[in-house]
């Protein structure tokens, strides 16, 4: 039920560390 919001805030959280590494 909240696992699309668990999803999103893991893609906020991942996409400016993956942005940071490349």
């Amino acid at each position: 039920m909240a696992k699309w919001v668990v999803y999103y805030i893991f893609l906020l959280k991942v996409s400016p560390f993956r942005a940071g590494m490349q």
